[in-house]
């Protein structure tokens, strides 16, 4: 069975941090690095393949750094994911249907396809700007400030 790996959330989390940013604003690697907990070694790896899929774009020189190619409205979790870990599957007999000699007549492999069908179908209708908006909620807020009626004038 394949499963997803650090890459997968690295690649979510370096997208999220770039999400995050103002339209034009570039951020370098070690701020990406640095701000999610993501080893700088492996950063760069996830950063080129994010950059291939089209999900990011990266520039040169000393001011160069990352920024998303696309809104983030446009991008999706399961995008994100694919573009490193490759094609989601639940199963082994899903990615290889040739490899098991089970897979037309198993009456399991149906409901491994609709649960993959399924994850794939949530991972899809998720996107950075959602997420960003969803952990915006989540911030703690100020505490109201409570008024005596007696300290205010008439």
């Amino acid at each position: 069975m394949i499963r997803l790996t650090r890459a997968g959330d690295y690649a979510a989390r370096a997208v999220l941090h770039l999400a995050s940013l103002d339209k034009d604003e570039i951020a370098d690697r070690e701020s990406v690095s640095k701000a999610q907990d993501i080893p700088l070694s492996f950063l760069s790896k996830i950063l080129q393949q994010l950059s291939a899929a089209g999900i990011i774009r990266s520039f040169k020189g000393s001011a160069g750094g990352y920024r998303l190619a696309r809104p983030a409205v446009e991008i999706t979790f399961l995008e994100v994911i694919t573009a490193v870990e490759g094609p989601l599957a639940l199963n082994q007999c899903l990615v290889r249907p040739s490899r098991c000699d089970r897979s037309e007549k198993c009456p399991i492999h149906p409901i491994w396809e609709r649960a993959q069908a399924g994850l794939e179908n949530v991972l899809d209708s998720i996107t950075f700007a959602e997420i960003l908006m969803d952990n915006d909620h989540q911030k703690p807020r100020p505490k109201p400030v409570r008024v005596d009626r007696g300290d205010l004038l008439d």
